[in-house]
């Protein structure tokens, strides 16, 4: 590889954060494979499945009207899972299913770019988010994969209030059941990436002493049109017209339903509870429901706590930002939201529960959710 920064391999590596939109852009990046190689882009696949569909895509045969298969979609973070795995007790998720080993993975990276001989490579897996703080040694292992390459580094943050609502919609999807925000369920947060941006960052800048990185607010991302756009914007790689959009993805339960969730999570039926989470998702843009940002998740002494907790992290985030507000809204973390999560949930059960009639969904689930009180829920 020449040693010319022109002409070296250009490697774009997005970290995340999770739920700033990386659902949207995989897909993006997927669904374009084959014009983003006509030009000299390369997102690789790392397993048989995503050769084999865009194989079939390059021949005629393919088709991108349906559901694209989960590592076809996300390959990265296959490849991140499993690079955890061989040296965590973290197992792959069942999702991800019939993964080779990350030194085959890699090998198929390489032989993608031997082949292809790209001016830019994409890896984009918001798992890797989760390198810094479970095995640093990983994001060591990426830049010895990748040794020579010119390296950018892309991560979107998400404020940590509105990022902590938002993750805790993702595990109730999940099919868990975390204790709600506003009690028992916030402490938990306290020493994760959730929470502590500077356990996800520090390793990677630490790790990556010549990359160029681009840490970003998601509001940013939002006033730039979404991940896509602001993607195409911060790698800086001269993307093709014509591309075909990804549309919205990987939409949340709404807020106020939260607690309607974590409770159908834990008492019913794995296959009940799926179709419960499933509903409401679908009623995320019922205009009869309380809007997201409206409701406080946190409760008084949780949001005073998380603003105090967060102070340091803050402080961190605006070095990094040259002594600017890394957050422009940063003084909302402490401010309480308008509708109280118990309120928010009276005004959305008897909305849940009418649709549930209207679509004629099955009786026990309607019978648990008619059986839901306020004292049940809270």
């Amino acid at each position: 590889m020449m040693a010319d920064r022109e002409t070296r391999l250009k490697l774009v590596i997005f970290i995340g954060h999770h739920k700033v939109g990386s659902t949207a852009l995989q897909i993006f990046l997927a669904r374009n494979h084959l014009a983003l190689l006509r030009a000299g882009i390369l997102y690789p696949s790392v397993e048989s499945q995503g050769m084999a569909y865009n194989l079939a895509r390059a021949a005629g045969m393919g088709r991108d009207d349906g559901d694209l298969p989960i590592n076809l979609r996300e390959p990265h973070n296959a490849l991140a899972f499993r690079m955890l795995s061989e040296v965590t007790r973290r197992k792959v998720p069942h999702y991800h299913g019939n993964l080779p080993h990350s030194r085959q993975m890699f090998a198929a990276i390489h032989n993608q770019i031997a082949v292809f001989r790209p001016k830019a490579v994409i890896l984009c897996a918001e798992v890797f988010s989760n390198f810094g703080s479970l095995a640093p040694g990983l994001i060591d292992r990426l830049r010895q994969e990748f040794s020579g390459a010119d390296v950018t580094i892309i991560c979107t943050l998400r404020r940590v209030d509105d990022h902590l609502g938002a993750w805790q919609g993702q595990r109730l999807c999940f099919g868990r059941s975390p204790r709600p925000l506003s009690g028992a369920g916030l402490a938990p947060c306290f020493n994760t990436i959730h929470f502590d941006f500077r356990m996800m960052l520090h390793p990677w800048l630490e790790r990556f002493p010549d990359a160029r990185f681009d840490i970003s607010d998601y509001a940013s991302t939002l006033a730039a049109g979404g991940a896509v756009p602001d993607f195409i914007m911060r790698s800086g790689l001269g993307f093709p017209a014509g591309l075909v959009a990804a549309g919205r993805a990987n939409i949340g339960i709404p807020r106020a339903l939260h607690e309607v969730a974590r409770l159908g999570n834990r008492f019913l039926a794995p296959r009940m509870a799926s179709m419960l989470r499933e509903f409401m998702i679908g009623l995320a843009s019922d205009p009869a429901l309380p809007e997201n940002d409206q409701i406080e998740l946190f409760g008084a002494h949780n949001r005073m706590l998380l603003a105090e907790r967060f102070a340091g992290i803050n402080t961190y985030l605006r070095a990094l930002a040259g002594g600017r507000a890394f957050f422009a809204d940063e003084d909302d973390i402490a401010r309480l939201r308008p509708i109280s999560g118990i309120d928010a949930l009276g005004a959305a059960l008897p909305v849940l529960r009418a649709r549930m009639q209207q679509h004629g969904l099955a009786s026990e689930l309607v019978d648990f959710v008619t059986r839901l009180d306020f004292r049940q829920a809270g």
